[in-house]
């Protein structure tokens, strides 16, 4: 069981460093996720989670048969078998994240998760002294070079594909290492800021602060206070451009008539497409067909190494969020930040999957409902996620909620432990 236990933990820490590249990363997911699943030692209990995951899959099949067309072309064949496969493998990566938190014990899975954390560390360690040899200066996030200064974030993002998804998971640590009082804590704020993601800096200091304002004691909410002021303060010394380009999104640009965010259009067009027509409402326009990473990628604009012979757009997409964000578009300067970007689980899970997509995602919420009393850091967490969600398709990415996950079930695992010792 022990030779079993290491093989199982080495499995897990190369899919988790595979994040770099979801290529290699859904391989060795799909590979080492079913060997995972074969050597472990204890019987998988699925949870409400699993429907969700098994419920978008069954739907993303039935609405390849439910739209019908009059072609069923190549391009529009792949395209619905690349949103299937992308829930498939979303459902194998949940099984896989229980699978750790049945057959690790609680420091082992610790044990694991701090393991994680040194080695992206000593990547951002890395990735940090080239961008210093480059821009030679030790502040590159006021250098005046190309791609660098206020966008010096972008190329610290430890073994992550990007730096938004380091600073997520860089907050997951901050509040898991802040409820242990565990002195990591420090880097993992450091960490986190210098992915400069600022969108989800603020909306991570905005939850967090009214979390622990409403809900815990006098001295926490005093050093809680004290550490978002000294993030704001270095974030004013270090990269100042980028506090300013906070100020600008909260100010003028969001309550601008001539030129709002393309991100604030997008809901009101995933809400008109809903109540545009009972199909839509209940049963959305299907699994990459109106808002996701797939529609995107098939769409031929969003990564350069898709084959143009097989790309393909539902005319729901082209009429709405693919005029938000195309190479048309992204050629004007400045139009290319996250408050332009239609990018949103919210987008995705309404104008793809309808009605019946939001109850799926509520019977997935019901989980950390139901074990809300026995959640410390991961009430935190689950509520700056549900903020991270405005921000892109998450659950396309194998790397932000299985992250969640792993930590949410630790903590459940955590205090059940403690409710039986008592």
């Amino acid at each position: 069981m022990i030779k079993k236990e290491k093989i199982i933990y080495f499995l897990l820490l190369i899919i988790f460093l595979l994040s770099g590249n979801l290529v290699f990363q859904l391989f060795f997911l799909a590979l080492f996720g079913v060997v995972i699943l074969v050597l472990s030692k204890k019987k998988l209990i699925i949870d409400e989670r699993a429907f969700f995951y098994l419920g978008l899959s069954i739907m993303s099949f039935i609405q390849f048969f439910l739209f019908f067309r009059s072609d069923y072309s190549f391009n529009y064949v792949l395209n619905s078998g690349i949103a299937l496969l992308f829930w498939l493998l979303a459902f194998l990566a949940f099984l896989v994240i229980k699978s750790i938190t049945v057959n690790f014990s609680i420091e082992y899975t610790k044990k694991f998760l701090d393991s994680f954390f040194i080695i992206n560390l000593v990547m951002l360690v890395y990735q940090f002294i080239i961008v210093v040899l480059e821009t030679k200066t030790l502040n590159p996030f006021s250098s005046t070079m190309f791609s660098y200064g206020q966008s010096t974030g972008d190329h610290l993002k430890g073994v992550f594909s990007n730096s938004s998804i380091s600073m997520i998971i860089m907050s997951f640590y901050t509040v898991f290492y802040a409820y242990k009082k565990d002195w990591k804590v420090i880097l993992a704020i450091i960490s986190m800021l210098c992915a400069t993601y600022m969108s989800g800096v603020f909306i991570f200091a905005i939850i967090a602060t009214l979390y622990v304002f409403f809900m815990l004691g006098i001295k926490t909410k005093l050093k809680i206070v004290g550490a978002m002021a000294a993030m704001v303060f270095t974030l004013a010394i270090v990269t100042p451009n980028n506090l300013s380009y906070v100020k600008f999104i909260l100010t003028d640009n969001l309550n601008s008539k001539v030129d709002p965010p393309r991100k604030m259009i997008s809901f009101e067009e995933t809400i008109e497409n809903a109540i545009s027509s009972p199909k839509s409402f209940f049963f959305g326009e299907g699994a990459g067909k109106f808002s996701s990473r797939t529609a995107f990628l098939t769409a031929g604009d969003y990564t350069a190494w898709f084959p143009k012979k097989m790309r393909y757009k539902s005319q729901a997409f082209e009429d709405n969020h693919f005029q938000l964000w195309n190479n048309k578009i992204l050629a004007i300067s400045y139009k290319d930040g996250t408050h332009n970007q239609p990018f949103s689980f919210y987008n995705q899970i309404l104008g793809e999957f309808g009605f019946f997509g939001i109850i799926l995602f509520i019977i997935y919420l019901f989980y950390t409902i139901r074990n809300w009393n026995r959640m410390t850091y991961g009430r935190i967490l689950i509520l700056t996620t549900l903020g991270f969600f405005v921000l892109d398709y998450w659950f396309d990415y194998f790397t932000v909620i299985m992250f969640l996950e792993l930590f949410i079930n630790l903590n459940i695992k955590e205090n059940n432990a403690v409710q039986e010792s008592n």
